[in-house]
């Protein structure tokens, strides 16, 4: 499954699509109207602190300019 989040307000909405072009072409079509951050550029992920079924969770911190 390919997929992406959308998040907003504490609030977040997940896609997933089967195929990878179909979700990158929603990708593009969302491009047009909403801001888009890769998280890698945003945040200096650190150690994990844990694993479950759906998640990881990392110490993170927000990178200064």
């Amino acid at each position: 499954m390919f997929g992406f989040i959308l998040m907003a307000k504490g609030e977040s909405l997940e896609f997933y699509h089967q195929e990878e072009k179909v979700r990158d072409e929603w990708v593009q079509a969302l491009k047009a109207s909403v801001i888009m951050l890769d998280l890698k550029e945003e945040f200096i992920i650190g150690d994990l602190l844990g694993k479950g079924n759906f998640a990881k969770v990392n110490v993170c911190s927000r990178r200064t300019n």
